[in-house]
C-alpha cells in the first residue's frame, strides 16, 4: 500500500516554491480556449432567447455552468473510465488466477489419491501444466510409483490448453482395451502371414509410454493412448500407426479432441475409439465423500459392500447400476459404438445396443 505524506514544514514548502521547483500550472492550449468560448458564446445565445421567453432562470444557469465545464468533466471521464478499466482488468486477472491455483490443485490431489474411475479435464497454460507435471514426477519418486504403473496419468493439449487427470478405471475399460488391441493384431498377423510374412515382427503392441513428440499446433502436446499399434521398420524408430482411445461415458468432444490429437499432430493412420454410454451418466461424488481419510479401506469396504450385486449382474448377463452410501456410482450400460477415424474422411460408426 502507497502512502501520502504532507508537507512537515510550511516555510520550507513556501521556499520551494519560490525557487520555482513547483511544476508550472498547466494552461488550455489555444485551440481549446477557442472551443470553450465558442461553447460559452453558444450558451449565452440560448439563454438570452429562454429569458425572453419566460423560461425558468435555473434552467439556463446549469445550461451555462454545464458547458462551461464540459471540457474538463470531458477530461475527468476520460480518466475515470481508464482507471475503472484498470481496476476491473486486475480484478479479472486475480479472479482468473485464483480458478487456475484451485484447479491445479484439484489435479494434484488427484493425482496424490488415485481413486479409481476418475476423469478431470480443466484448463491451464502450459507453463501451470509443466509444473504440475514436475510435481508428479516428484510424487511418483516419494512414493515408489514406476514408469510402468498406468495410472495415474497426466497429459496435455497445447492446442486446447487441456490437462487431463485420468485414474484407475474400471475392468469393462480395460477389457475393451484389451480386446480391440488383440484383435486388431490378430488381423495384421493374420493378413501379414500371408501377404508379408517377414514383416510380423514389425506389428508392436503400444505400452503405456506416454507420446510427447507432437507437431504443429500441438507441439508441446503429451498424450497416453489407452492402446494402439506401433510399426517398427527393420533398421529405423518405431511410429504409431493406429491409436485406440476407450472412454466410458465421456463426451464425444473430448473423444473428438483426442483424435485430432492423434491424427494432426501425430500423424498417424488410423484412429479408433469405442464409447460407452451409461443411464444415466456417472456422476462423482461431491461433498460426502470428500471426509474420507483412509482411501484404500474405503475401497476395500466398497468393494465387499458391491460384491453380491456385481455378481448378480454378471450371472444375469449385465452391468449396473451400482451404489453405495446411497450414491449411484455407476448406471446401468444402454449403449456403446466404435468409431474408425482416417486423415481426412469421414468416419465409419459401428452401434451396438447394449441389452
Amino acid at each position: 500500500m502507497s502512502l501520502v505524506y504532507g508537507e512537515p514544514d510550511p516555510q520550507s514548502a513556501r521556499a520551494r516554491r519560490a525557487s520555482g521547483s513547483v511544476a508550472p500550472i498547466a494552461t488550455p492550449s489555444s485551440e481549446r480556449v477557442s472551443g470553450m468560448a465558442e461553447n460559452r458564446n453558444a450558451t449565452r445565445v440560448t439563454a438570452k432567447r429562454k429569458a425572453m421567453g419566460n423560461e425558468p432562470a435555473i434552467h439556463v444557469v446549469i445550461e451555462i455552468n454545464t458547458a462551461h465545464h464540459s471540457s474538463e468533466s470531458a477530461g475527468s471521464t476520460t480518466e475515470i473510465s481508464s482507471m475503472m478499466s484498470s481496476t476491473v482488468s486486475k480484478e479479472m486477472r486475480s479472479v482468473r488466477d485464483e480458478c487456475i491455483i484451485s484447479d491445479y490443485n484439484k489435479a494434484f490431489k488427484l493425482l496424490q489419491e488415485n481413486p479409481p474411475e476418475q476423469r478431470l479435464d480443466i484448463h491451464l497454460p502450459h507453463s501451470k501444466y509443466l509444473q504440475l507435471n514436475d510435481a508428479f514426477s516428484e510424487l511418483k519418486l516419494k512414493t515408489g510409483i514406476s514408469d510402468d504403473q498406468r495410472y495415474p496419468y497426466l497429459s496435455y493439449n497445447s492446442l486446447t490448453e487441456i490437462v487431463t487427470v485420468v485414474t484407475v478405471p474400471n475392468s469393462i475399460h480395460e477389457v475393451a482395451v484389451y480386446e480391440l488391441n488383440s484383435r486388431i493384431i490378430a488381423s495384421a498377423n493374420a493378413y501379414l502371414s500371408e501377404h508379408a510374412p517377414e514383416l510380423r515382427r514389425c506389428i508392436v503392441p503400444l505400452g503405456s509410454t506416454t507420446t510427447t513428440d507432437f507437431e504443429g499446433d500441438y507441439t508441446n502436446s503429451s498424450k497416453q493412448p489407452d492402446g494402439g499399434i506401433k510399426y517398427k521398420a527393420i533398421g529405423a524408430g518405431s511410429e504409431v500407426t493406429i491409436a485406440i482411445e476407450v472412454g466410458i461415458s465421456q463426451s464425444y468432444k473430448s473423444l473428438c479432441d483426442a483424435k485430432d490429437m492423434w491424427i494432426n499432430g501425430h500423424h498417424v493412420n488410423i484412429c479408433i475409439w469405442v464409447c460407452i454410454n451409461e443411464l444415466p451418466r456417472f456422476k462423482n461424488p461431491t461433498t460426502a465423500h470428500d471426509n474420507i481419510e483412509d482411501v484404500q479401506a474405503e475401497m476395500a469396504t466398497m468393494a465387499q459392500s458391491t460384491a453380491e450385486p456385481m455378481r448378480w449382474y454378471v450371472s444375469q448377463g449385465y452391468y449396473g447400476p451400482i451404489c453405495y452410501r446411497r450414491h449411484k456410482w455407476a448406471g446401468e450400460l444402454n449403449e456403446t459404438f466404435v468409431e474408425v477415424w482416417r486423415a481426412g474422411s469421414n468416419p465409419v460408426r459401428i452401434v451396438s445396443q447394449v441389452l
